[in-house]
């Protein structure tokens, strides 16, 4: 066992877990209730560092994303709330290096954002 949660919930739930950290291989995630137990496989693969930085700013709900140049003319910027609800996506012109402060409103808990196309 890596890791295990305990979590009170009564019509389901939903949850991010980052697993960057785990070295490549294939893992198993089990969920365990009242109803029983059922697990998924997944794998991990060695990547390269992201092409792009995110950075939550002191300021509530701002996050700057960053992109160096690079081959990509284009990439899709898409946030999430706290609760992984889409709330924004767009497709962003890349004409070098790219940086933009993205303002996210919702509760007090973080967003994720996810950079593609790169």
């Amino acid at each position: 066992i890596i890791f295990y949660d305990v979590i009170k919930a009564r019509k389901g739930f939903k949850k991010a877990y980052n697993v960057e950290n785990l070295s490549p291989g294939q893992y198993e995630i089990r969920v365990t209730g009242s109803n029983g137990s059922q697990s998924r496989l997944f794998e991990v693969a060695a990547v390269q560092a992201a092409p792009y930085a995110v950075v939550r700013l002191p300021q509530p709900g701002k996050y700057l994303v960053s992109i160096p140049s690079g081959k990509a003319r284009v990439a899709r910027i898409s946030v999430f709330d706290e609760e992984l609800n889409l709330v924004y996506s767009r497709i962003e012109k890349l004409n070098g290096d790219f940086a933009k402060v993205y303002h996210v409103k919702s509760g007090s808990g973080i967003a994720h954002i996810a950079v593609s196309g790169l």
